[in-house]
């Protein structure tokens, strides 16, 4: 619908900045820093808590609801970045353990589908965020490796950022941080600390393999 989710820090609190709107409302409270927030479409919020390890659900159509955890906290190691699939399926950047892992629908115990050798050697190092597109793929931020990866079909590719080190020319990122798609499938990269935001056409955009 347009809306921004975010949170005030300091109480928890998580309001909503409506599309056209002049002030923001306030829409529930959770338990701690929200280093990853998504919205599934039964209208769910989901807020990675880095520091407690652990993913949680609330449901933003009952006020009264419960703060529900729906990872196993012994499973992550400071997750970040967060993705529900239209399933309701969850993806996590388990940001410690150098992995993408994925809960399915119910479950509480995740299954790594990127890093430590999956898929086909792939190796990842303290990835940050984690997307899909309309086709499945998953795009993953490589935060120390400054790169975006793209994962499918059992294989992986190399999306941006493909020379192995950080740099601030234009085939360059340094810390992959976030990433969003817009309508037309344009990726959009938080590039941290070259303080900008690039925008890669992946019509366009070649693709290397990249370990």
């Amino acid at each position: 619908n347009g809306d921004i989710y975010f949170q005030n820090n300091q109480a928890y609190q998580i309001a909503k900045w409506t599309l056209n709107g002049t002030s923001s409302v306030s829409v529930t409270n959770l338990s701690g820093n929200c280093y990853g927030l998504f919205i599934d479409i039964q209208n769910n919020l989901y807020c990675s808590i880095r520091n407690q390890t652990k993913v949680v659900k609330k449901s933003l159509d009952d006020n009264n609801s419960a703060e529900k955890i729906i990872t196993g906290t012994n499973e992550l190691k400071q997750p970040w970045g967060i993705f529900v699939d239209s399933n309701l399926n969850l993806y996590v950047a388990d940001e410690q353990n150098h992995t993408i892992q994925l809960f399915s629908r119910g479950q509480s115990k995740g299954v790594t589908v990127a890093g430590h050798g999956k898929p086909n050697g792939l190796t990842l190092n303290r990835p940050s965020d984690v997307i899909l597109d309309y086709d499945g793929f998953l795009y993953i931020a490589d935060n120390e490796n400054h790169r975006i990866v793209r994962v499918g079909h059992n294989d992986y590719q190399c999306i941006a950022g493909c020379n192995g080190s950080g740099g601030s020319t234009s085939d360059k990122l340094n810390k992959t941080f976030a990433l969003r798609f817009d309508r037309s499938g344009n990726l959009y990269v938080a590039d941290e600390f070259n303080n900008r935001v690039p925008k890669f056409s992946l019509t366009t955009n070649s693709c290397g393999k990249f370990r």
